[in-house]
């Protein structure tokens, strides 16, 4: 498979059933008829949607520059599947230069949301905090912590108005 430890694998196959199921859930749901109704995490939102794997590299599917996946075809759900199916674990990195390298992204594609998923294990999280705060303050972003409890992660939904949800 890779030559990741068996932890990093266990954690991987935790972080490709999560998103698969974040995915297939996605793909299923129609918007409320009201669009000031409250939606819960995974109707929020209903519509396009990009994969950032961040580890000792970073790699966006679809790539920048190609039409970015629709959650209602069929077409698009299967390559988003695909591509999760083929991560395997390469090595750890600081989640300030991931998030760093997503910034054009976010601001090209008007993202309003993002699903952040991690062990919640990384050494710049106050930097990260700061860095969040300045350059995305009207970003929601949901987090989810794979194996442990990350106080950090649960303060990035907070301040960006999102969930938080431990994965074990």
């Amino acid at each position: 498979m890779s030559n990741g430890t068996a932890e990093q694998i266990s954690r991987q196959e935790l972080l490709k059933r999560e998103l698969l199921k974040v995915i297939t859930a996605m793909s299923q749901k129609k918007p409320p008829a009201d669009p000031n109704q409250k939606r819960s995490i995974l109707e929020d939102p209903v519509g396009k949607f990009r994969i950032a794997i961040f580890d000792d590299q970073f790699e966006l599917a679809p790539a920048a520059g190609q039409k970015i996946w629709s959650f209602g075809n069929a077409s698009d759900i299967k390559k988003a599947t695909d591509f999760i199916m083929q991560v395997s674990p390469r090595g750890g990195t600081e989640m300030l230069m991931a998030w760093q390298h997503l910034k054009p992204t976010i601001s090209a594609d008007r993202i309003t949301v993002v699903y952040f998923l991690s062990d919640g294990a990384f050494d710049d999280g106050d930097q990260l905090l700061l860095y969040l705060k300045q350059n995305h303050p009207h970003l929601v972003i949901h987090t989810f912590s794979m194996g442990r409890h990350s106080p950090l992660m649960e303060e990035i939904a907070r301040q960006h108005n999102g969930t938080y949800v431990k994965i074990r």
